[in-house]
């Protein structure tokens, strides 16, 4: 003879599962970097030097640019 759970009650994981899937499936607000003041100019980046590095080595950067 079979047991079968009580129709109308549902399972706590699987309404767990079902909630975490549709809270993932909300849109999240837009996060905004902060704005510079007036009369500031915005930092450009020309070049960074060397293009690359090799894994564990220490490397010494080169940035270039504008109101950095």
């Amino acid at each position: 003879m079979r047991w079968n759970p009580p129709t109308g009650r549902i399972n706590h994981t699987a309404a767990a599962v079902v909630l975490a899937v549709l809270g993932s499936l909300l849109p999240s607000p837009r996060a905004f970097a902060q704005q510079p003041g007036p009369g500031v100019s915005r930092p450009r980046l020309l070049t960074v030097m060397p293009p690359g590095g090799r894994a564990g080595s220490k490397v010494e950067v080169t940035l270039t640019g504008q109101d950095l």
